[in-house]
């Protein structure tokens, strides 16, 4: 069998990965905000209002490799990017070792 994670998202996060925080308040509640990694992806949405016109928005979301977890993150649980608090939305797993983070922004 071929191990995805170790040939592939291993050495993709070694190159493109951006540090960021977790606060595992709804995963792990009483656990201290810790340091990961994941892939920036930021790709554009356009929502159509009711009354015809169409409304430009960006949905970000963070890429991660999840044996880099002991606990994956969790919907409730934040990250922060530089100075940007992030809400995960939703996790979805890939099949392949690695998951995406919908984020929502809370604060700048």
């Amino acid at each position: 069998m071929i191990d995805f994670d170790a040939l592939v998202l291993a050495p993709n996060m070694d190159v493109f990965a951006l540090d960021v925080t977790i606060d595992p308040r709804a995963s792990q509640p009483f656990v201290a905000p810790y340091p990961a990694r994941g892939v920036w992806i930021e790709r554009p949405v356009d929502v159509e209002l009711a009354d015809g016109r169409i409304l430009s928005s960006a949905e970000k979301i963070l890429g991660v490799r999840c044996s880099e977890f002991g606990t994956m993150p969790s919907q409730g649980d934040g990250v922060t990017r530089g100075a940007v608090v992030f809400m995960v939305e939703d996790v979805d797993y890939d099949g392949q070792g690695g998951a995406t983070l919908t984020l929502k922004e809370i604060k700048s």
